[in-house]
């Protein structure tokens, strides 16, 4: 039987994985979509307040 190598010793799992955690990710993804949707609700806002405003404009001109 040949054996081109040896391992002096046998392989283990890492003691701590490398990288953030689930729970990081799971927080960081949450604030970042509340963030969204937030500028999402001011930006309809501001569209419908804007056209309010022309509207208001034009009828009195």
């Amino acid at each position: 039987n040949f054996t081109p190598f040896k391992y002096q010793l046998s392989p283990s799992l890492p003691v701590k994985k490398d990288g953030p955690g689930k729970a990081i990710i799971v927080i960081l993804s949450a604030m970042i979509g509340g963030m969204v949707a937030c500028g999402g609700v001011l930006l309809r806002y501001a569209m419908a307040s804007r056209k309010q405003d022309a509207m208001i404009a034009d009828h009195l001109v």
